[in-house]
């Protein structure tokens, strides 16, 4: 049985969501364990998404970047309070993936996406970053560093198009072991 982790931002109804449903419903076919982590927002059994993967089998994981705002008075404390808390989610991740022992990471949101990477390396686990949007890498020194150090050995990019892969590496590549004009385009 392989094991797959995929980081997404909410099951709710979005491109990479149908995509996902559409692609779990194969995983008993080619022996595959889907895991699918949500970064933000709950799993709500009512959304028609969470019921449809778990149909095909794949297994919904909340791990919020942020605790839920419940509006609790003073509003401005609490708001600074789980900004805060929220300083401490790549270690929720971190444990979070270390106890579904995955196979392979496969991240599709950008949010956080330094921690992502950084968890796959530090727990030796091959990471493919699905890069779907222009201007994911919000610092790049720190992820080119990181590059050099950790992620060439462990992460893997595939893209949704050229132009996104342009935008977000061609200040690094020199440093990729991937060839820009070599990433693999997939159309979700």
């Amino acid at each position: 049985m392989f094991k797959v982790v995929n980081i997404i931002g909410t099951p709710s109804i979005g491109g990479i969501q149908i995509f996902l449903k559409d692609l779990s419903k194969y995983d008993s076919s080619y022996n595959i364990k889907r895991d699918i982590l949500c970064i933000y927002g709950t799993l709500h059994s009512s959304n028609d998404l969470v019921t449809a993967f778990q149909k095909n089998g794949a297994k919904l994981h909340s791990c919020t970047v942020y605790p839920i705002d419940r509006q609790w008075r003073p509003y401005r404390l609490w708001k600074k309070l789980r900004f805060i808390i929220s300083i401490i989610f790549p270690c929720k991740l971190f444990f979070k993936i270390k106890k579904l022992k995955p196979d392979i990471i496969h991240v599709e949101e950008f949010t956080y996406l330094i921690s992502h990477l950084l968890i796959g390396s530090i727990l030796n686990i091959p990471t493919i970053w699905h890069i779907h949007s222009e201007n994911a890498i919000q610092n790049k020194k720190v992820f080119r560093f990181l590059y050099r150090l950790l992620f060439r050995k462990w992460v893997f990019i595939i893209s949704d198009a050229k132009s996104i892969v342009k935008s977000n590496l061609c200040f690094m590549s020199s440093d990729l072991t991937q060839d820009i004009s070599k990433i693999p385009i997939i159309n979700v």
